[in-house]
């Protein structure tokens, strides 16, 4: 068999919500994911990381027919460099390109860690310094599908904390847990390792995406002085 005749689906995530490392690819291919995570002491190449993640499976780029990123709110550098290469992938090949929400996929990460969250509805908060919050919540259904409750938006720390209903699941990332244990005496779950593959799991919302439309959404704060 030739590597031509095999179709593979490609995810990037450079939006970092677990402020963990910077990039992770996975691919898809015989019902089959291959993932990677960029080493967080080393410099991070990620045509590398990708050009690695296919050759494990004997294949290249030109196998790749969809391509899935992350779009954030995260981190700037991650996040502009992981949509660009993602939009360069897709205008050379013109395969498919799929787009998802970083806090999404961290609510999805904390679901593939926990079933017990089914059926609960869960916040996830990432740190936009200067006292303000990442917030969106989300409403896990029974079967796991994954269903937006409030836009993610930039909250003041307070207007972040009363947007938590009570029996909510909250997961923050770690510099904004440690400030709200701080300053707030409120104590929030670590988000979960989010890896490329993460936005391969079935009930993880995602949208097709234009080359013209597609656009990173950084996290306000988190790349200005």
């Amino acid at each position: 068999m030739t590597t031509a005749t095999r179709a593979a689906a490609l995810a990037i995530l450079g939006g970092n919500p677990d402020g963990g490392s910077a990039f992770s690819v996975a691919v898809l291919a015989d019902d089959t994911v291959t993932s990677l995570t960029a080493p967080t002491t080393a410099r991070v190449d990620l045509a590398e990381l990708t050009r690695r993640a296919l050759a494990e499976r004997g294949l290249s780029a030109s196998d790749v027919t969809e391509i899935r990123v992350d779009r954030g709110p995260g981190s700037y550098i991650g996040l502009r460099v992981a949509v660009t290469f993602a939009r360069c992938l897709a205008a050379f090949s013109g395969c498919r390109l799929l787009a998802a929400d970083s806090l999404a996929a961290a609510a999805c990460a904390a679901l593939r860690a926990d079933a017990g969250l089914l059926g609960r509805r869960v916040c996830v908060l990432l740190d936009g310094r200067r006292g303000r919050s990442q917030f969106a919540a989300f409403q896990i259904a029974p079967d796991g599908r994954i269903g937006l409750q409030s836009e993610p938006a930039l909250l003041d720390d307070a207007a972040a904390a009363l947007s938590i209903l009570p029996g909510d699941t909250v997961f923050a990332d770690a510099a904004l847990a440690l400030r709200w244990q701080q300053e707030r005496n409120l104590a929030l779950m670590p988000i979960p390792v989010v890896d490329a593959a993460t936005l391969f799991d079935p009930r993880l919302p995602l949208a097709p995406a234009s080359l013209l439309e597609l656009e990173p959404r950084y996290l306000a704060g988190s790349y200005v002085g």
